[in-house]
């Protein structure tokens, strides 16, 4: 429990980020307005205007596959519930 409150710059919360510093709310906030400021402040001619947060992409691919493997965990053991102990998990 006590692991959940280590602070963003702990060792090992960056080892369980694939060595990474996690983002807190400032990083993401700067982020999100630097990318405002560029489509804010470029000609819209030459600059695309699909800027984005600069992360939010692999970030929410992250997200996505750490909810599906979970997901196909969970119905991975619901299957093992009811299946006979001499069958195997396909």
């Amino acid at each position: 429990m006590l692991i959940k409150f280590l602070p963003r710059e702990s060792a090992l919360v960056a080892a369980m980020n694939d060595g990474e510093p996690v983002w807190g709310y400032t990083e993401h906030l700067l982020a999100d307005l630097w990318a405002l400021l560029v489509k804010v402040n470029s000609d819209p001619k030459r600059t695309s205007q699909d800027i984005d947060h600069p992360a939010r992409e692999a970030m929410t691919a992250k997200v996505r596959a750490k909810q599906k493997r979970s997901l196909k965990d969970f119905f991975l053991a619901r299957k093992r519930a009811y299946m006979k102990p001499d069958e195997e998990v396909i």
